[in-house]
């Protein structure tokens, strides 16, 4: 007999996604050919014990997303790319049923919030204009404390993961508030937190100025700035999720798109991952 998470929610008045794959299948293989309310009632009854272990799942695996994206001058030309690829990670995410919030911070000069902890149901598109200088350390220092702030107020618990992104294609040298040290000080409270860190790179050595921002190295890559090499940061966030909701810890290989992009580039090889190449306009 077929049956699905679908099935699931139609036969049942809770109305939630359930993702516990075992509980599934102890469900599905305890329905025989059956139908009307005898049906309905084995579907209600196998659900009161199925429904709370999905909760707890879908618990565990609460995310909160953080994104940083420089719109310095330096940036200018890139901005499709980087709506491409963010809306292409947001649809995944979407799809996956995961409870998860979004928030998009751009830099330059100053900061633009685009998003502030929204549900990622109701996350859209956005556009923006690359321009200024980079004030990386500023915009950090803010929203960061901010966020610490906002959860020691609500008093509530935080996603069981918040996991960070930071893209810059250049040093901080706008910065009037906050200096490499402040900003160095507020990710290492937000570590000590449980948050992860993802730092990404271009024009600069990426691996060494996340080291000295107290970011491990092995989270830290360099891109190249062109819209595939953007596109494939995306992607490699994506391995992430996906290995932290699996494993607990950022897979070793997360930036496996971004590595074999640059290889490809740099001596003719072709290199490919998991999934075809994504293009401009989120498509495949």
């Amino acid at each position: 007999m077929g049956f699905s998470l679908e099935d699931l929610k139609k036969g049942t008045s809770h109305g939630l996604t359930v993702n516990n794959r075992a509980g599934l299948e102890v469900l599905k293989n305890s329905l025989q050919p059956i139908s009307g309310n005898n049906l309905e009632n084995r579907i209600n009854n196998m659900a009161a014990s199925v429904l709370p272990q999905a909760a707890t799942v879908l618990k565990e695996s609460s995310t909160r997303l953080i994104f940083f994206f420089d719109k310095s001058s330096s940036c200018s030309g890139t901005e499709k790319a980087t709506i491409s690829g963010f809306n292409d990670l947001i649809a995944k995410e979407k799809r996956s049923g995961f409870p998860t919030t979004v928030s998009t911070i751009l830099f330059d000069n100053d900061y633009e919030i685009i998003h502030d902890r929204l549900d990622i149901k109701r996350v859209n598109s956005f556009n923006y204009l690359a321009k200024g200088g980079t004030a990386l350390y500023d915009c950090l220092c803010d929203n960061l404390s901010k966020i610490i702030k906002e959860d020691e107020v609500a008093r509530v618990s935080s996603p069981k993961k918040t996991i960070v992104t930071i893209m810059t294609d250049g040093n901080d040298e706008h910065s009037i508030y906050y200096d490499l040290r402040d900003t160095k000080e507020i990710i290492s409270k937000c570590k000590a937190l449980g948050f992860e860190f993802i730092f990404l790179g271009n024009g600069i050595d990426a691996k060494k100025e996340a080291g000295k921002l107290g970011i491990d190295a092995s989270h830290a890559e360099n891109y190249r700035l062109e819209n595939n090499g953007i596109l494939l940061n995306f992607r490699a966030v994506s391995n992430v999720l996906r290995s932290i909701r699996a494993n607990g810890k950022i897979d070793p290989n997360w930036a496996a798109p971004i590595l074999n992009n640059n290889l490809a580039l740099g001596d003719g090889i072709h290199y490919s991952d998991d999934d075809s190449t994504l293009r401009l306009g989120g498509k495949k």
